[in-house]
């Protein structure tokens, strides 16, 4: 479950760059 919520997260913040970018 850490593993999953932090892929989650990771996701999460990785469409936040490409949105910014």
């Amino acid at each position: 479950m850490k593993g999953m919520l932090s892929d989650c997260r990771a996701q999460l913040i990785f469409a936040k760059i490409c949105k910014q970018g």
